[in-house]
């Protein structure tokens, strides 16, 4: 059965917040990583901790950014092929 344009929409903002998503899974992972080192070395007190968390979280995506990222997808998929 063919998606009518508005499933394909739907389709492709999913797929764009996924890959938002896996990006930013990733980027935490790596957050994590270099705190957990922090947290290790020795001298490393609450202020450089609190300093780092403020500085280094990965920003939550927005609704621009699924936006942003779907619009491309679109125009990747519909571009005419010559």
């Amino acid at each position: 059965m063919a998606k009518n344009p508005y499933e394909i929409r739907l389709d492709i903002l999913r797929m764009a917040q996924d890959m938002l998503e896996t990006d930013r899974n990733i980027q935490n992972d790596r957050f994590h990583q270099k705190l957990d080192v922090m947290r290790s070395v020795k001298g490393a007190d609450t202020s450089e901790l609190t300093s780092f968390i403020d500085k280094e979280t990965p920003p939550m995506y927005t609704e621009n950014d699924i936006l942003t990222k779907s619009q491309a997808l679109y125009n990747f998929v519909s571009e005419d092929k010559k």
